[in-house]
């Protein structure tokens, strides 16, 4: 048996997000051609402003998607899905934990996300009659695993799973919702929105199937509208910039591994940092590398970190002092300092900012 897994679509109406719905569908047809029946939505199907799920049910109901059922959740974004919310047969919702047991899978937990709870908190509550490392969990909240990975969409702490949980209920897979990017450790998976919400959530967009006999669990990409990427680069006051900048930008274009008939769809943010003899320059040079592109709301790249100076000596000891930087062995965990943040630390330090 295979089952798709998504969550994060923050539905609102066609009128104002029509790229959401496009992302379902293109979710939908991707299971009919692979013949996947089962479809679990982790959370957040609908946004915080949506009154009706009447848009939703009417794709549902369409009859190439009638052998497809969905087993949904709510997330902390879903104020209309409540009992009675869905009128359709192939909808299965569940507001309260529940222990569903498909054909031929070992048994799945829903929890559906609750304020001022943790799954821990649930699951202890509910002694769920089940075996350690022969259950699967589906719910809705932070991973706190020490990865760092949180929900740009939001601040805070949501229904947290955290790493004695796992330790100590065992789930064998565990497919959550709330974290917007794709995120996969051995047990926790997060299929990421499969739509971009906003523009840090940035490249591809995935949704998860998984094979139930083996729990080879595989990323299939969705076709959307748009591919929002955001660039951060540090310049230095060279003697050519522009060849300098253009080949950064070069190398991050090559990384975003863009299919040539998508680059319509993509949509950037850049912001420079740093030190130059000429800031208009620099942004100059951004808006003709990217000169394919379409920038995020016609919005102009962002040189406002960007410092003058024309001090030639200091930019020689900052060339030098990148070489070095360049032939260390840096690999950072999120949130910590990565290249570019430890080459701007020196030239802070060379050019006596703070």
């Amino acid at each position: 048996m295979k089952i798709a897994v998504t969550a994060d679509l923050h539905l609102t109406t066609r009128k104002k997000h029509p790229e959401r719905f496009h992302a379902l569908e293109n979710i939908l047809d991707q299971l009919v051609e692979q013949d996947v029946n089962t479809l679990i939505i982790a959370g957040d199907l609908f946004d915080a402003s949506c009154k009706t799920p009447g848009e939703f049910e009417n794709i549902i109901k369409k009859k190439k998607y009638s052998k497809i059922e969905l087993y949904i959740i709510p997330g902390n974004h879903d104020p209309v899905l409540a009992e009675g919310t869905f009128s359709l047969q192939n909808i299965k919702y569940f507001t309260k934990p529940q222990l569903i047991q498909f054909s031929d899978t070992i048994p799945f937990i829903f929890i559906p996300y609750m304020p001022g709870s943790s799954v821990g908190e649930i699951l202890a509550e509910n002694h769920f009659p089940v075996e350690p490392g022969e259950w699967v969990l589906v719910s809705h909240g932070d991973w706190l695993s020490g990865t760092a990975q949180k929900n740009q969409y939001e601040k805070g702490t949501y229904m947290p799973l955290t790493g004695r949980d796992v330790l100590l209920y065992q789930p064998m897979k565990a497919f959550m919702g709330h974290i917007h990017a794709r995120l996969d450790s051995p047990i926790v998976h997060y299929p990421g929105s499969p739509c971009g919400i906003d523009p840090t959530e940035t490249g591809y967009r995935s949704f998860l199937v998984i094979d139930t006999h083996s729990w080879q669990t595989t990323r299939c990409p969705v076709d959307t509208e748009y591919l929002f990427f955001n660039e951060q680069i540090t310049v230095l006051p060279l003697e050519d910039e522009t060849s300098y900048i253009q080949a950064l930008l070069s190398n991050r274009i090559k990384a975003w591994n863009v299919a040539p008939n998508h680059q319509s769809k993509v949509r950037i943010r850049v912001k420079a940092r740093g030190y130059s003899t000429d800031r208009h320059g620099v942004a100059e040079v951004i808006r003709d590398t990217l000169k394919d592109f379409q920038f995020v709301d016609s919005d102009q790249p962002d040189v406002s970190e960007v410092k003058v100076s024309n001090d030639l000596m200091q930019g020689k000891i900052a060339e030098n002092v990148k070489k070095e930087i360049d032939a260390l062995e840096i690999n950072p965990k999120p949130c910590e300092p990565d290249r570019d943040d430890i080459l701007l630390a020196a030239l802070n330090t060379i050019y006596g900012e703070k």
